[in-house]
């Protein structure tokens, strides 16, 4: 099981996300320290777990509010064995792609509205570009062709559990479901709700499901270097 650490960057700053309510998020209180900047970041996840790819999330950018994308790149360029998936919304998709780093792999993110055609074409030009299946408690939150056009899917997707994130409430089992009873030919990552080890081993038994992404459970301690060289040997 591959486990994928998020990291949430709002004006500079480490945030903690929660259940996908943006303007609720705070800065980061974790277990690891004292924890200011992205180098913060990634060297207190390093100290738990030899990570190698993390999941950034460019709040600004998803929110058409500015970007942290010099800060981001910067992280990128100073640690190229590193690997990051970074969610910076659509707004200047194909600019953005001309100056990041190899070791950036773009998130395309389906709460952005997008139609099919234009969907398709992003993905086609970008052969790293990685889709997120973006959920609410009421379902996907846009685009709801992509539940019935798996066969313009890149190779890796996320089922990102927005209603989850942050929550300590578990997985949405149906939401999850949905999507692994269907998909046979993808790498499937879950996000949001993850609690500990035993989540992660009930994940691990689902079709398809590659690895996790998760913050809160290593920030709350749940989830530590014990947990973390038991479950990526699964």
């Amino acid at each position: 099981m591959v486990v994928i650490p998020v990291i949430d960057i709002r004006n500079g700053e480490i945030v903690h996300a929660k259940q996908g309510v943006r303007t609720e998020y705070q800065p980061i209180q974790s277990v690891l320290g004292d924890i200011k900047s992205l180098t913060d970041m990634l060297t207190a996840y390093r100290r738990v777990y030899p990570f190698s790819t993390f999941y950034i999330a460019d709040l600004d950018a998803i929110e058409g509010r500015g970007t942290n994308s010099e800060l981001i790149i910067s992280a990128a360029e100073t640690f190229p064995e590193y690997e990051f998936w970074l969610d910076a919304g659509l707004e200047g998709f194909d600019e953005r792609q001309q100056v990041y780093p190899a070791n950036i792999s773009p998130v395309i993110g389906s709460e952005h509205s997008i139609e099919k055609s234009e969907l398709s074409k992003l993905l086609k030009q970008c052969n790293n570009a990685i889709l997120s299946l973006d959920f609410s408690e009421h379902g996907l939150i846009q685009n709801q062709y992509l539940l019935e056009s798996k066969s313009i899917w890149p190779e890796t997707v996320i089922i990102m559990m927005l209603h989850r994130v942050g929550s300590n409430a578990g997985i949405d089992e149906n939401c999850l479901k949905s999507i692994t009873t269907a998909s046979h030919q993808h790498k499937l990552f879950v996000a949001g709700g993850i609690r500990n080890e035993k989540d992660i081993a009930t994940l691990q038994q689902q079709p398809g499901v590659t690895g996790v992404l998760i913050a809160s459970a290593i920030h709350n301690g749940k989830i530590g270097t014990k947990e973390l060289n038991e479950i990526t040997a699964l």
